[in-house]
């Protein structure tokens, strides 16, 4: 394998720099993770790790 370019940075890095900005919806406000699910058919934004809730107002 060769060295790294320290000049071209790193993709890995990089993605995980900038993991909340491509994030289509963001961290549950309640438990602080990243498992918020969204349900087109019903609007409603749902944290699948704590069951915190929210009504969007967009239905499908």
């Amino acid at each position: 394998m060769r060295p790294r370019d320290p000049d071209i940075p790193d993709p890995y890095s990089e993605l995980l720099d900038n993991l909340d900005m491509l994030s289509p919806v963001k961290k549950c406000p309640q438990c602080g993770m990243l498992s918020l699910k969204y349900n087109p058919s019903t609007g409603m934004i749902v944290c699948t790790r704590c069951g915190f809730s929210r009504e969007t107002g967009q239905k499908v």
